[in-house]
């Protein structure tokens, strides 16, 4: 008995994997030989090598520039455009990193010295004026 290979989940897939293969779909509809199908391939590119900006520049040419782009097609562009300017990554810098952990170990080393000070047992006592 052959075993049918189970299509992947697209919720699963990250997402600019999702991005391309929405791109590369419009690609096959519209033809290879179609106008500014170079644009849609670079695009695919610059996503795959995670450029989201050349990517999204790429696609806005492509809006401007293509001639006899069916309106499902440009419709499908635009929602990828504003998908990928809604995706950001969070990214901090080599030193300030290496800042932040030299303050963390020193915040590390002062929180155990002052957790091993025993009392002296001297109290001070509050006067409560009645």
């Amino acid at each position: 008995m052959k075993r049918e290979k189970i299509p992947a989940n697209w919720a699963k897939k990250p997402r600019l994997q999702r991005t391309i293969e929405t791109i590369q779909l419009v690609r096959n509809e519209r033809g290879n030989m179609a106008c500014g199908d170079f644009l849609l391939h670079a695009a695919v590119d610059s996503l795959s090598s995670d450029d989201i900006g050349s990517a999204k520049a790429y696609l806005e040419q492509f809006l401007l520039i293509a001639q006899n782009v069916e309106p499902e097609h440009r419709a499908v562009v635009g929602v990828v455009i504003s998908k990928i300017l809604t995706h950001k990554k969070f990214k901090i810098f080599g030193p300030l990193l290496n800042i932040l952990n030299l303050i963390l170990d020193i915040f590390k080393l002062a929180s155990r010295n002052l957790l091993s000070c025993k009392s002296l047992g001297i109290d001070i006592p509050i006067k409560i004026n009645v």
